[in-house]
Parts: structure tokens; sequence; C-alpha cells
């Protein structure tokens, strides 16, 4: 009987890393994500700023400066 509670005590250890281990990557994912959303946000902003469009409109409280604009030749 003890046995049995190490072993299962055990199989909730590795449960418990492979839900952390799918959690990290999972969060990994998303923030890769994120960061792709914010560039290609920022690069539409950057399009409607050298059309004269405030580069603040529609950020919904993302941050931008000038600076961003500096990569884009076309605006």
């Amino acid at each position: 009987m003890t046995t049995e509670k190490v072993v299962e005590h055990g199989g909730d250890h590795r449960k418990h890393d492979l839900l952390l281990s799918n959690l990290e990557r999972a969060i990994k994912e998303e923030e890769q994500v994120e960061r792709e959303l914010d560039v290609n946000e920022l690069s539409r902003l950057c399009q409607l700023h050298g059309k004269g469009i405030p580069a603040s409109q529609g950020l919904d409280q993302r941050k931008a400066t000038v600076e961003i604009c500096e990569f884009d030749d076309d605006g």
C-alpha cells in the first residue's frame, strides 16, 4: 500500500511538471503573438501617420512615439 502511494505521488509530480512546462510554453507563444501584433499595429499606425493621421489614434493603450516611424522610409 505504501509503495502505491509513493508511485501515485511521483505520478502527480510528473503531471505537475508537464502542466508547468505546457503553461510556460503557452505563455511564451502568447508573448510572441503579442509582440507580432504590436509590430503589425505600429507599422499600420506609421503608415497612417505618414498620411497625416495622428499616430496615437486607435492605439488602445499601447505606447507609440515618433521613433517607431523612423524605420519606415515610405512615410
